[in-house]
């Protein structure tokens, strides 16, 4: 995250550093709806930080099967 750790709202570049993931994996979800919850005005798009830890939490996994 770039600067101020006090910083809510993070780009999807940011993003992708925080979570070690692509940009193109985040368009995508986006696109697809099954990622993170955003905001885009204007054209731009800003996910809050407290969502991206929301979302991480509620994907905590305690081993690797598959969910059915």
């Amino acid at each position: 995250m770039k600067g101020n750790s006090m910083t809510r709202y993070l780009n999807t570049k940011e993003l992708s550093e925080y979570l070690g993931l692509s940009v193109p994996t985040l368009q995508r979800w986006r696109v697809d709806g099954s990622g993170i919850p955003f905001i885009k005005r204007g054209g731009v798009v800003r996910y809050d930080i407290q969502d991206v830890d929301n979302w991480l939490a509620q994907h905590k996994r305690n081993n690797t099967v598959l969910e059915v």
